[in-house]
């Protein structure tokens, strides 16, 4: 960057560790683990901050100062400091040290010292480079920080590019830079325990310093301060607040060995980069940093079968084949999408991609051909996806038997927190290989047969690793007396799928946008205006601002309108009420009416819901595409909704679900005495 003098100037950027890991640890969501089921959430989002740090401000300088366990010198002034704060939580204990191994291996130097917190190592580095034309940001989110800023020295907030210098200062916290320790001093920092003066808050420490312009001034004048009770306050509490100010003062004197030659950004060191991603299962950024060093695929010979003699000549080597896999390449869900493709295996190098439809066999014909493949259940068969395929082939009239490994379920038993189980994650995982995205012009047949027919030979390779790896943790039984099994009866029970009247949802969404259209009219005549009811910008200009009701909470964009919120001002005006009314019954409309509608069969007229096995991490099966498990129970329109559910002639529908089903279990296993009494009575 450059001066005003057009001069150029370089830039050296201080990270606060702590801050940095502390907002990525909460940013990123806990799902994050690697397949051994250990949490990377913030090693990640960390990573991802060094990232965009470095590459949307590209400094010239750079280093990261980390606090060190153990006393400090404040703790020595005054007991609590901290004292309140929780211990470091356990999911994110674990992740430090590969924190640390991921800061090295950016190869950016790291400052901190025993008995002295982060802050002060960075303004001690801030106290060391003045003078010396070098531009500082500094990226934290404490806010004792702030007195560091100077026309040189900037608190930098690395997500949105905001820099917060002297101007900036003042429009955040209405005092200058070198005010903000006497505003601590006075309004405390719950954050970090500094007591302050009690009962006086930051815009009352921010007047009374613009008046005195520090502590000092307060109490050299304290006869002129106004109000009886501040008065009282500032006195009774004297010795805390100068306490206070101290317990906020950055102390620029940690005798900490570095030199600006010492802080030059520098290339990551690839060599420890590479195994540290992989070891954490950061494939997406393994491919962006390491585009020239590709992750070894195997190679392989993977052929397009396109005639039926070629197709002849498969299924018979086909039967001949102790073990295969096979996956089904589909448009869309199993049981409504078309069938595009299958891909089949035998070998580890040699994979089959048969394309179906336009300028390639009809389905019928490779279906025919290779039922007997299908059916044969002494050819042991692995696939991706079971349930899909008992779906796609059972509603077209063929069994599916032999199977044997199901990658995505063996995975999923394995480890159910596991964010994917998709071929190309654990293709990754287990192989180090990087799977291919399809282009955004779709593939052509050549290309198709390549990434599908090594996605069968994978699934060849994964299903060998993981077999083994579901005996040694003695696995066998769940996944194959249990899991598996239950994807066939989950397949048959997608199929079927549930009887669905349209005509009555059609009729009661009808009478449904009567009612909304109703409460909208109701809405505009209590505000006595009209608006936008969806918009939370107008919603809230209304009630806050012409209607003067007083706001409760506050968002990053403006004050909230959450059902909350309305619920508790629903006391003090109409309008809030009706809102809430109005949101429910649209909800009501769109999620569970309009949008079962669209979902029923045109064939069957029913909806084939999809039974997720592997998603939830408590072994509890999910519902999407309706979500089956969450139709309205309550409200005046809920049982009318269920009444659209209908059995066929001659059967019945049964809801039957265990109660305190976890209890019963752990009165099982406990055989606790009083809760099995509780549960046999």
């Amino acid at each position: 960057m450059k001066n005003n003098n057009g001069q150029t100037v370089k830039k050296l950027f201080i990270i606060d560790g702590s801050s940095v890991i502390y907002r990525a640890f909460h940013a990123v969501p806990p799902s994050f683990v690697t397949s051994e089921g250990m949490p990377t959430n913030a090693v990640y989002g960390f990573t991802q901050s060094l990232r965009k740090i470095i590459n949307d401000f590209n400094p010239e300088y750079i280093a990261i100062a980390f606090d060190v366990r153990g006393p400090s010198f404040r703790r020595e002034m005054f007991d609590e400091y901290k004292a309140n704060r929780p211990p470091m939580p356990d999911l994110l204990s674990v992740q430090i040290p590969y924190i640390k191994r991921m800061v090295r291996a950016f190869d950016i130097p790291v400052l901190e010292m025993t008995g002295f917190e982060a802050d002060d190592v960075i303004a001690t580095l801030v106290n060391k480079v003045e003078g010396t034309g070098v531009r500082v940001s500094v990226i934290t989110g404490d806010k004792d920080m702030y007195q560091l800023v100077t026309e040189n020295v900037v608190i930098l907030d690395y997500l949105t590019g905001k820099e917060y210098g002297p101007a900036e200062v003042v429009e955040k916290f209405g005092v200058g830079a070198t005010q903000i320790r006497d505003l601590i001093g006075l309004a405390g920092d719950s954050s970090d325990n500094i007591p302050g003066v009690p009962g006086v808050g930051v815009k009352t420490a921010a007047k009374l310093l613009a008046q005195f312009k520090d502590i000092d001034g307060i109490y050299a004048n304290i006869d002129s301060v106004k109000g009886d009770k501040l008065k009282e306050k500032l006195r009774d509490n004297r010795d805390k607040a100068f306490l206070s100010r101290e317990l906020a003062t950055l102390h620029p004197e940690v005798p900490v060995d570095c030199s600006l030659d010492s802080l030059i950004c520098k290339e990551p060191d690839f060599e420890a980069l590479q195994p540290l991603l992989t070891e954490l299962e950061f494939k997406k950024i393994l491919i962006e940093m390491l585009p020239d060093k590709p992750i070894k695929a195997d190679k392989g010979e993977f052929e397009a079968v396109v005639t039926k003699e070629g197709l002849d000549e498969l299924a018979s080597s086909l039967k001949t084949a102790q073990r295969a896999s096979v996956m089904a390449v589909m448009s869309d869900d199993a049981f409504g999408g078309s069938l595009l493709a299958i891909a089949v295996a035998t070998v580890h190098e040699k994979g089959f991609y048969i394309p179906i439809g336009e300028g390639a066999l009809e389905a019928s014909v490779v279906l025919d051909r290779l039922k007997g493949f299908f059916e044969d259940a002494d050819v042991r068969k692995d696939t991706n996806n079971s349930k899909a395929l008992y779906i796609c082939l059972g509603s077209r009239g063929f069994d599916l038997n032999g199977v044997c490994v199901d990658t995505s379920l063996a995975s999923y038993v394995l480890n159910p927190s596991k964010a994917e189980h998709t071929v190309e994650a654990l293709a990754y995982e287990y192989l180090g290989e990087v799977g291919q995205s399809e282009p955004k012009g779709g593939f052509t047949i050549e290309e198709a047969a390549v990434v599908f027919g090594r996605k069968a030979c994978n699934i060849l390779k994964i299903a060998e690793i993981l077999e083994k790896d579901i005996e040694e943790a003695s696995l066998f039984n769940l996944y194959t007396l249990m899991e598996l099994p239950l994807s066939g009866v989950l397949a048959g029970m997608e199929r079927a799928g549930i009887r669905v009247e349209g005509e009555v949802l059609a009729g009661l969404s009808k009478e449904m946008a009567i009612a909304i259209a109703d409460i909208e009219r109701r809405i505009y005549a209590a505000a006595g205006e009209e608006f936008n009811i969806s918009s939370p910008k107008q919603l809230s200009e209304l009630l806050f601002d012409r209607l003067g009701l007083k706001p409760i909470k506050k968002t990053k964009t403006g004050f909230s309108t959450d059902e909350e919120v309305l619920t508790k001002l629903a006391a003090q005006h109409e309008v809030p009420q009706l809102i809430i009314s109005y949101r429910q019954l649209a909800k009501l409309k769109s999620t569970y009416v309009d949008a079962i509608i669209e979902l029923i069969n045109p064939d069957t007229h029913r909806v084939h819901t999809s039974f997720n096995q592997t998603v939830t991490a408590t072994g509890r099966l999910s519902s999407s595409k309706p979500n089956l498990q969450n139709i309205p129970v309550r409200g005046e329109f809920a049982p009318r909704i269920r009444e659209a559910f209908v059995a066929s002639r001659g059967f019945r529908f049964l809801s039957a679900d265990y109660s305190q089903i976890e209890l019963r279990l752990v009165a099982h296993m406990s055989a606790d005495p009083v809760l099995l009494e509780s549960f046999t009575k």
